[in-house]
């Protein structure tokens, strides 16, 4: 579902959607105040929004979410616009129709991590925030904002209008017909043994939620052996050249709650990226559980690191970024800070 690069593409050259190179700093940004510090974050008086139900998320349960978050957000006053997305093509043109709708101040969306990741490639470099109301098997936009998984409590979020610009991946990469391709994602991008599950639980039907990803898992360990790899980190070549697995990250999770970066943020322009190395299907199991504990720093194997710009390439394997696969061969990656616009929880005061 990645859209061909065009010529003229206002992300060719790598600027962020606020206009500033992504490679370069603001006058007085990161040089002399904490990067946290220049992502915006505001209360907008958010009255009309543009509706995008996925109807087949969660298998079918999304609607009975969507009509429990309908009357929280008609309750707090919103004026809901309905847009179909009965199939991909007409969830990307909705999210194009509601992106140029001079009169929706955001665009909510209820269902799973696939379809907030089709409308993250309409949406980037517009100042429409996109809210999320949580309806899919996994999840992972939502947990790694903060969003309530409950429909009344992630429904009065988008009510309070509280918008906050984050930190984006952008991926380039070829697809096998030799068109070079971008997307954008918000999570994580991983390759190997992660991947791999990911694949295979979005086969499965059941069972639903994190039980899914430790069935896949266990599939995929019976067959699984570490890949030769080829990954730079901001220009810098990694030593391995064998890895079980490769997460490049702005958010902590994936697979329904699997926390596999600990350390990573979407306000630090910084991707953290989570390594395992090559091991015995034997031992590959204790670190993977210690990620379903919070606990896979420490585990044996596993590395963390930091770079703006990752080039990756798993021989035979391509990576998914968000749950969506991109190319085979190699896959650049760049974290492009302030990117983003999601409506999120209000920050308690300290």
């Amino acid at each position: 579902m990645s859209d061909q690069l065009p010529p003229d593409s206002p992300h060719a050259n790598h600027h962020a959607p606020d206009g500033t190179p992504s490679d370069s700093a603001q006058p007085g940004s990161p040089e002399t105040v904490p990067l946290e510090q220049t992502y915006r974050q505001e209360t907008r008086d958010i009255r009309r929004i543009a509706f995008i139900l996925n109807p087949a998320s969660a298998k079918g349960h999304a609607r009975k979410t969507a009509r429990v978050a309908r009357k929280v957000l008609h309750k707090r006053g919103l004026e809901i616009m309905d847009f179909p997305c009965d199939t991909a093509a007409q969830a990307r043109e909705s999210a194009r129709r509601a992106v140029a709708d001079s009169t929706m101040d955001a665009i909510v969306v209820s269902g799973g991590d696939g379809i907030l990741s089709l409308m993250l490639q309409e949406q980037v470099g517009s100042d429409k925030p996109l809210g999320i109301i949580p309806a899919g098997s996994g999840n992972d936009h939502a947990r790694h904002y903060g969003i309530p998984l409950n429909p009344r409590k992630s429904a009065g979020i988008i009510a309070d209008g509280f918008v906050s610009q984050t930190d984006l991946g952008l991926a380039t990469f070829t697809d096998m017909h030799g068109n070079k391709r971008q997307r954008w994602w918000s999570t994580i991008t991983c390759v190997g043994f992660d991947q791999m599950v990911a694949d295979k639980t979005q086969e499965m039907r059941w069972p639903h939620g994190s039980l899914r990803y430790i069935l896949s898992l266990f599939i995929i360990l019976t067959k699984f052996h570490p890949h030769p790899v080829r990954l730079s980190l901001d220009g810098v070549v990694w030593g391995e050249d064998h890895l079980t697995l490769c997460a490049v990250a702005n958010g902590k999770c994936y697979g329904g709650g699997v926390v596999v970066a600990p350390q990573a943020s979407s306000y630090d322009g910084v991707f953290s990226i989570a390594t395992l190395s090559s091991m015995p299907r034997r031992k590959v199991l204790r670190p993977l559980f210690a990620a379903k504990r919070g606990k896979f720093a420490g585990a044996p194997g596993v590395t963390f690191h930091e770079a703006r710009q990752v080039s990756l390439e798993m021989e035979g394997l391509a990576p998914i970024a968000d749950g969506e696969r991109l190319g085979y061969g190699t896959v650049n990656l760049e974290c492009v800070p302030r990117a983003g616009w999601f409506i999120v929880p209000r920050p308690r005061a300290k």
